[in-house]
């Protein structure tokens, strides 16, 4: 084959497609196909451990002091899961929120000063 290396051509062929051994062979779709596979593998793995692990889990494991007969892959596990999720979530903030706050005041009477609580700020010179 002129102008080609190892039945491979390389002069002439559009860049969306190569020349193997004759015959021509669409880059794009060979792309389109491995990212396909890529993106099928990412949201399996999405589901399988967020939905099914994370989610459902906690909610069996929420439920199961209460109920034997407990489907692990319910609708009661998963709205469980959801619920729990959501107030862990909240915890999380409150929480940070709360400890922040604290933080501050521990500055404020580090410093000399005294926290107004009603008004939520330092007074450096009310000590």
């Amino acid at each position: 084959m002129p102008g080609g290396v190892g039945g491979v051509a390389l002069r002439g062929a559009p860049l969306s497609r190569l020349c193997i051994g004759g015959e021509y062979v669409p880059l794009g779709e060979i792309a389109g196909e491995m990212l396909g596979g890529i993106f099928r593998l990412l949201a399996s793995f999405f589901v399988d451990v967020v939905l099914e692990v994370l989610i459902k889990g906690l909610g069996y494991l929420i439920c199961r002091p209460f109920s034997k007969r407990l489907n692990p892959d319910g609708l009661v596990a998963l709205a469980v899961g959801v619920i729990g999720w959501a107030a862990i979530i909240c915890g999380l903030y409150f929480g940070a929120a709360y400890i922040a706050q604290q933080f501050d005041i521990d500055a404020c009477l580090d410093q000399g000063g005294s926290y107004n609580y009603a008004s939520e700020h330092c007074d450096p010179k009310n000590a």
